[in-house]
């Protein structure tokens, strides 16, 4: 009972229309599909890339319509305290990705050094449009994403701790979704989810969504620019 007094349903509906937005998205490429007269059946990889930056670019501008006035005000208050800010991110970024390494290569010593099915669709599209992915899984992506399983599902809990393990379980699961094609694949959630955790942490640390998106920005980046610059795709 105390937790379920924890919980807003407002916010929880929200939440909701958040979430099936990101998931409906899609939709959104029928648009440049018809204009640029694209057989919906025979998509390449490089067309996949344009429309999935289009439809992404397009929940990035709803969002911020969305979230304008709290985004306003979490960026006034991410400049505000800029260096301790930029501390805490970094700090919480450290932690996260030691313990996703971690997992990540516990699982790849089960699962025969195999990776998990979302990093090798990504890889894949880094290979075809590098400078199109920077973009897709540099800064959209984590800015879409910090906006559901950060802004919008930080609103429903009170409770820090509630809050981060459905961080944890949502974003985890998000990223293993698509690609299941085996009970080893479920595991992945747990990595995903440990880096979504230290994301929920220091957004509820500093209160501004601009700290868990600087890191999840620099993360995404940085795995894209190394993938890019080693050849590893």
């Amino acid at each position: 009972m105390k937790i379920l007094e924890k919980i807003k349903l407002k916010e929880i509906l929200i939440f909701l229309c958040v979430i099936s937005l990101f998931y409906l998205s899609s939709y959104l490429q029928l648009i440049p599909l018809k204009f640029l007269n694209w057989d919906i059946k025979n998509i390449s990889t490089s067309q996949a890339i344009i429309l999935m930056t289009f439809s992404n670019l397009c929940l990035t501008i709803i969002y911020i319509i969305f979230y304008y006035n709290s985004l306003k005000k979490d960026l006034k208050t991410f400049l505000n305290n800029l260096m301790l800010n930029l501390i805490t991110a970094l700090i919480y970024w450290i932690v996260g990705i030691i313990l996703m390494f971690a997992c990540n290569l516990i699982i790849s010593l089960i699962n025969g050094g195999n990776i998990a099915g979302n990093e090798q669709s990504v890889r894949n599209m880094i290979s075809v449009i590098p400078s199109l992915m920077l973009v897709n899984a540099g800064i959209l992506a984590p800015f879409n994403e910090e906006i559901i399983f950060r802004k919008s599902l930080g609103d429903i809990f009170n409770n820090k701790w509630l809050f981060v393990f459905f961080s944890f379980l949502l974003f985890g699961g998000a990223h293993v979704i698509g690609n299941i094609k085996s009970i080893i694949d479920i595991l992945y959630i747990v990595p995903y989810g440990l880096l979504g955790a230290s994301f929920a942490l220091a957004y509820k640390k500093t209160d501004t969504i601009f700290t868990s998106f600087t890191m999840h920005m620099v993360h995404n980046t940085l795995a894209v620019v190394l993938l890019i610059l080693v050849g590893a795709v």
